[in-house]
């Protein structure tokens, strides 16, 4: 820390006799190390966004059994339903690598299909790293897919799932959560 600190200072001082002589161009290689030091010495890392908040309400039958929109779990699948909508302008963005969609986009009709993919970055479910969401609607089906790193044990995660229908998947092989609906 002491370092760090005699560091910045260095570069304080160095950074004012720089604008102080920057005039008659007397800026030493030295002097731009120093001042190259100082920026990497603080520059912020991110931590990890922990998503259970936004996506608490997958647990609850993939949001089927949610009937009070003003619950906690209603909210969280209002606020992961807006997230969805616009992942790169909303609190979370700065989690969001990078969104690709494939297919018609608006309205379906019967023979349309449309694959949105949410890529993530620093962000875990329940402590486990969460890289990406694929969302993909046709006219008459709605399939979510939560991928989680390699390693994750989402096996972990079946305690916190509640379900009666056959509508969770589970997939070891690729890491994976899958919700699935029939829209009708």
């Amino acid at each position: 820390m002491k370092a760090l600190q005699t560091t910045l200072l260095t570069a304080i001082i160095v950074t004012g006799m720089t604008a102080c002589t920057n005039e008659q161009n007397i800026v030493t290689p030295a002097t731009k190390k120093v001042m190259n030091a100082s920026k990497q010495a603080v520059t912020p890392t991110m931590q990890p966004i922990e998503l259970y908040r936004l996506l608490g309400w997958v647990e609850n039958e993939c949001g089927e059994g949610i009937e009070d929109e003003n619950s906690a779990l209603g909210k969280s699948r209002q606020a992961y339903f807006q997230f969805t909508q616009s992942p790169k302008s909303n609190k979370y963005s700065a989690f969001v690598d990078n969104v690709t969609i494939k297919g018609k986009r608006g309205i379906l009709s019967m023979q349309d299909n449309r694959t949105t993919t949410i890529k993530l970055k620093n962000a875990t479910y329940r402590g486990l790293p969460l890289n990406k969401i694929v969302i993909e609607e046709g006219y008459e089906f709605y399939q979510e897919t939560f991928f989680f790193g390699s390693g994750a044990n989402i096996s972990s995660l079946k305690p916190y799932f509640k379900t009666s229908y056959d509508i969770t998947k589970f997939n070891s092989s690729n890491n994976s959560i899958t919700c699935e609906s029939m829209m009708m």
